[in-house]
């Protein structure tokens, strides 16, 4: 399904607001093909928490593409936030939400996280300890070089992986908390 409203939108305010760079908007259908393969991979009824959301890649499509799984767009950045309050309002997506701050601050719990372009998986992980459930998938873009180790941070990773294109994978990981606790092993 295609969508052209989101894609307006982003181009309208892309610009001012510095939501992507331009060779996301020079390869939109790619990038927005990448968003719908990271919806295919969640389970109906869950709650994706969508990692700095930025102008919306992956959140708002997975939103728009599946009215059966809810996803609140956390976006730290004031201005973008904005946008994603706009994007959601305007698309009519009544199963997003927009959390505007640091993800550490968001009062909820889930077991279903995106990131694309945050931070490195450990740095990750440590943001997310407050926020995910004893077990949690995170979906998330990586170089096709890079596995997961089998344990870190106090978690057992299990992995499934997808190609993007002929350098990344759609990455999703399965992070299981060990029965120590210590965010440090």
């Amino acid at each position: 399904m295609n969508n052209p409203s989101y894609e307006a939108l982003v181009r309208q305010y892309a610009p001012a607001l510095d939501l992507f760079g331009p060779a996301v908007l020079r390869d939109w259908a790619r990038h927005e093909a990448t968003a719908m393969k990271y919806a295919a991979r969640l389970p109906a009824g869950a709650h994706l928490l969508d990692v700095g959301s930025g102008g919306g890649l992956p959140g708002i499509v997975i939103a728009r593409e599946r009215p059966d799984v809810h996803v609140t767009l956390c976006e730290r950045r004031e201005r973008r936030a904005t946008f994603l309050k706009l994007a959601v309002a305007r698309l009519g997506l009544t199963n997003a939400d927009v959390f505007a701050g640091d993800v550490r601050d968001w009062r909820g719990q889930t077991n279903w996280v995106s990131a694309q372009a945050v931070a490195d998986v450990d740095d990750l992980i440590g943001l997310l300890q407050g926020v995910t459930t004893d077990t949690w998938t995170l979906l998330t873009r990586r170089a096709r070089a890079w596995y997961p180790p089998a344990h870190r941070m106090g978690y057992t990773i299990t992995a499934a992986r997808e190609a993007l294109d002929d350098a990344h994978d759609l990455v999703e990981l399965h992070l299981t908390r060990t029965g120590n606790g210590d965010p440090n092993a």
